[in-house]
Protein backbone atom coordinates (compact mmCIF):
# COMPACT_ATOMS: atom_id res chain seq x y z
CA UNK A 1 0.00 0.00 0.00
CA UNK A 2 1.47 3.37 -0.97
CA UNK A 3 1.52 6.58 1.10
CA UNK A 4 -1.63 7.89 -0.57
CA UNK A 5 -3.52 4.79 0.49
CA UNK A 6 -2.13 5.12 4.01
CA UNK A 7 -3.44 8.68 4.15
CA UNK A 8 -6.83 7.61 2.80
CA UNK A 9 -7.18 5.14 5.69
CA UNK A 10 -6.27 7.88 8.14
CA UNK A 11 -8.87 10.15 6.59
CA UNK A 12 -11.58 7.46 6.91
CA UNK A 13 -11.06 6.75 10.58
CA UNK A 14 -8.56 6.93 13.41
CA UNK A 15 -7.00 3.50 13.83
CA UNK A 16 -6.84 3.66 17.61
CA UNK A 17 -10.57 4.32 17.77
CA UNK A 18 -11.15 1.16 15.72
CA UNK A 19 -8.87 -0.73 18.09
CA UNK A 20 -10.87 0.62 21.04
CA UNK A 21 -14.05 -0.70 19.44
CA UNK A 22 -12.48 -4.11 18.84
CA UNK A 23 -11.32 -4.16 22.48
CA UNK A 24 -14.97 -4.90 23.33
CA UNK A 25 -14.80 -8.19 21.38
CA UNK A 26 -14.27 -11.26 23.57
CA UNK A 27 -10.98 -13.05 22.94
CA UNK A 28 -11.86 -16.75 22.91
CA UNK A 29 -8.26 -17.94 22.67
CA UNK A 30 -6.59 -19.76 25.55
CA UNK A 31 -4.79 -16.99 27.50
CA UNK A 32 -1.73 -19.19 27.85
CA UNK A 33 0.70 -18.42 25.09
CA UNK A 34 -1.20 -15.48 23.59
CA UNK A 35 1.48 -13.14 22.28
CA UNK A 36 -0.60 -10.62 20.33
CA UNK A 37 -3.61 -8.83 21.88
CA UNK A 38 -6.80 -9.34 19.92
CA UNK A 39 -7.85 -5.72 19.24
CA UNK A 40 -4.77 -4.42 17.36
CA UNK A 41 -4.42 -7.76 15.57
CA UNK A 42 -7.99 -7.43 14.32
CA UNK A 43 -7.24 -3.91 13.11
CA UNK A 44 -4.29 -5.21 11.08
CA UNK A 45 -6.45 -8.00 9.70
CA UNK A 46 -9.17 -5.56 8.65
CA UNK A 47 -6.68 -3.23 6.96
CA UNK A 48 -5.19 -6.12 5.01
CA UNK A 49 -8.65 -7.28 3.96
CA UNK A 50 -9.49 -3.76 2.78
CA UNK A 51 -6.34 -3.89 0.66
CA UNK A 52 -7.58 -7.10 -0.99
CA UNK A 53 -5.62 -9.72 0.95
CA UNK A 54 -7.81 -12.80 1.53
CA UNK A 55 -5.49 -15.61 2.67
CA UNK A 56 -3.79 -15.60 6.12
CA UNK A 57 -0.36 -15.90 4.48
CA UNK A 58 -1.08 -12.89 2.24
CA UNK A 59 -2.44 -10.91 5.21
CA UNK A 60 0.70 -11.63 7.24
CA UNK A 61 3.01 -10.66 4.37
CA UNK A 62 1.09 -7.45 3.67
CA UNK A 63 1.23 -6.42 7.34
CA UNK A 64 4.93 -7.31 7.66
CA UNK A 65 5.88 -5.10 4.72
CA UNK A 66 4.30 -2.13 6.49
CA UNK A 67 5.23 -2.98 10.08
CA UNK A 68 6.80 0.41 10.97
CA UNK A 69 3.67 2.23 9.77
CA UNK A 70 1.33 0.16 11.93
CA UNK A 71 3.59 0.25 14.98
CA UNK A 72 3.55 4.06 14.87
CA UNK A 73 -0.16 4.33 14.12
CA UNK A 74 -1.25 1.89 16.83
CA UNK A 75 1.49 2.57 19.38
CA UNK A 76 2.77 -1.01 19.21
CA UNK A 77 6.10 -2.13 20.64
CA UNK A 78 6.02 -5.48 18.84
CA UNK A 79 9.40 -6.72 17.61
CA UNK A 80 7.69 -8.65 14.82
CA UNK A 81 4.22 -8.79 13.32
CA UNK A 82 1.91 -11.81 13.78
CA UNK A 83 2.62 -15.01 11.86
CA UNK A 84 -0.03 -16.15 9.39
CA UNK A 85 -0.99 -18.96 11.78
CA UNK A 86 -2.02 -16.32 14.33
CA UNK A 87 -4.51 -14.78 11.92
CA UNK A 88 -5.77 -18.24 10.99
CA UNK A 89 -6.34 -19.24 14.64
CA UNK A 90 -8.16 -16.00 15.37
CA UNK A 91 -10.45 -16.41 12.38
CA UNK A 92 -11.12 -20.08 13.05
CA UNK A 93 -11.56 -20.18 16.80
CA UNK A 94 -10.68 -16.90 18.48
CA UNK A 95 -13.84 -14.92 17.77
CA UNK A 96 -17.57 -14.84 18.24
CA UNK A 97 -18.48 -13.60 14.76
CA UNK A 98 -21.87 -12.04 15.66
CA UNK A 99 -20.14 -10.09 18.43
CA UNK A 100 -17.44 -8.90 16.01
CA UNK A 101 -20.06 -7.88 13.44
CA UNK A 102 -21.96 -5.93 16.09
CA UNK A 103 -18.87 -3.99 17.22
CA UNK A 104 -17.77 -3.33 13.64
CA UNK A 105 -21.27 -2.13 12.74
CA UNK A 106 -21.42 0.22 15.71
CA UNK A 107 -18.02 1.64 14.81
CA UNK A 108 -18.98 2.21 11.17
CA UNK A 109 -22.27 3.81 12.21
CA UNK A 110 -20.34 6.25 14.41
CA UNK A 111 -18.50 7.50 11.31
CA UNK A 112 -21.72 8.57 9.70
CA UNK A 113 -23.47 11.87 9.97
CA UNK A 114 -25.69 13.07 7.16
CA UNK A 115 -24.35 10.40 4.82
CA UNK A 116 -25.60 7.71 7.18
CA UNK A 117 -29.24 8.82 7.14
CA UNK A 118 -30.25 6.46 4.34
CA UNK A 119 -29.73 2.74 4.92
CA UNK A 120 -30.27 0.07 2.27
CA UNK A 121 -31.40 -3.50 2.92
CA UNK A 122 -29.85 -5.77 0.32
CA UNK A 123 -29.32 -9.51 -0.01
CA UNK A 124 -26.97 -11.56 -2.14
CA UNK A 125 -25.54 -15.05 -2.38
CA UNK A 126 -21.77 -15.23 -1.92
CA UNK A 127 -19.91 -16.54 -4.93
CA UNK A 128 -18.22 -19.89 -4.46
CA UNK A 129 -20.36 -20.99 -1.50
CA UNK A 130 -22.71 -23.40 -3.31
CA UNK A 131 -21.68 -26.97 -2.38
CA UNK A 132 -21.36 -29.54 -5.15
CA UNK A 133 -24.72 -31.09 -6.00
CA UNK A 134 -26.72 -28.32 -4.29
CA UNK A 135 -28.41 -25.19 -5.59
CA UNK A 136 -28.17 -22.84 -2.61
CA UNK A 137 -25.07 -21.23 -1.14
CA UNK A 138 -24.47 -18.78 1.71
CA UNK A 139 -27.00 -15.97 1.33
CA UNK A 140 -26.43 -12.82 3.38
CA UNK A 141 -28.83 -9.98 4.07
CA UNK A 142 -27.01 -6.73 4.76
CA UNK A 143 -27.84 -3.25 6.02
CA UNK A 144 -25.52 -0.66 4.54
CA UNK A 145 -25.06 3.09 4.41
CA UNK A 146 -26.28 4.24 1.01
CA UNK A 147 -23.80 7.07 0.46
CA UNK A 148 -20.64 5.36 1.69
CA UNK A 149 -21.65 1.76 0.89
CA UNK A 150 -20.51 0.66 4.35
CA UNK A 151 -22.05 -2.55 5.66
CA UNK A 152 -23.30 -1.84 9.19
CA UNK A 153 -24.75 -5.29 9.87
CA UNK A 154 -25.47 -8.54 8.13
CA UNK A 155 -27.15 -11.83 8.86
CA UNK A 156 -27.22 -15.18 7.11
CA UNK A 157 -30.52 -16.17 5.51
CA UNK A 158 -31.02 -19.74 6.69
CA UNK A 159 -32.28 -22.49 4.39
CA UNK A 160 -35.68 -22.58 6.10
CA UNK A 161 -36.33 -18.84 5.69
CA UNK A 162 -36.22 -16.00 3.16
CA UNK A 163 -35.06 -12.38 3.16
CA UNK A 164 -38.39 -11.15 4.53
CA UNK A 165 -38.22 -13.38 7.59
CA UNK A 166 -34.52 -12.57 8.15
CA UNK A 167 -35.00 -8.79 7.90
CA UNK A 168 -36.42 -8.23 11.43
CA UNK A 169 -33.34 -9.88 12.92
CA UNK A 170 -31.06 -7.70 10.80
CA UNK A 171 -32.82 -4.45 11.70
CA UNK A 172 -32.43 -5.14 15.43
CA UNK A 173 -28.63 -5.06 15.10
CA UNK A 174 -28.26 -1.29 14.62
CA UNK A 175 -29.88 1.92 15.80
CA UNK A 176 -32.45 3.13 13.27
CA UNK A 177 -33.25 6.40 15.03
CA UNK A 178 -33.27 9.24 12.50
CA UNK A 179 -32.53 6.88 9.61
CA UNK A 180 -34.47 6.17 6.43
CA UNK A 181 -34.50 2.47 5.61
CA UNK A 182 -35.15 1.42 2.03
CA UNK A 183 -35.11 -1.83 0.09
CA UNK A 184 -36.66 -3.77 -2.76
CA UNK A 185 -40.40 -4.14 -3.09
CA UNK A 186 -40.41 -7.45 -1.21
CA UNK A 187 -39.60 -5.55 1.99
CA UNK A 188 -42.76 -3.43 1.85
CA UNK A 189 -44.24 -5.43 4.71
CA UNK A 190 -46.42 -3.87 7.41
CA UNK A 191 -44.54 -5.67 10.16
CA UNK A 192 -41.16 -4.39 8.94
CA UNK A 193 -42.49 -0.87 8.55
CA UNK A 194 -43.84 -0.93 12.11
CA UNK A 195 -40.51 -2.22 13.42
CA UNK A 196 -38.58 0.57 11.69
CA UNK A 197 -40.94 3.33 12.85
CA UNK A 198 -41.03 1.97 16.40
CA UNK A 199 -37.21 2.10 16.42
CA UNK A 200 -37.28 5.78 15.43
CA UNK A 201 -36.65 5.37 11.72
CA UNK A 202 -38.72 5.83 8.57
Amino acid sequence: MDDNTNRSFAQCFELKSLAASFAQVTDQRDPRGVRYPLAPTLVLLVLAKLAGQDRPSAIAEWVNLRAPVWCRALGLAWKRMPHHSTYRRILQQGLDLPELEQQAGQFLASLGGAAAEVLDVDGKTLRGTIPAGQTQGLHLLALQQAAQNLVLAETAVERHENEISAAPRLLKQVSLRGKIVRGDAIFTQKSLSRQIVKAGGD
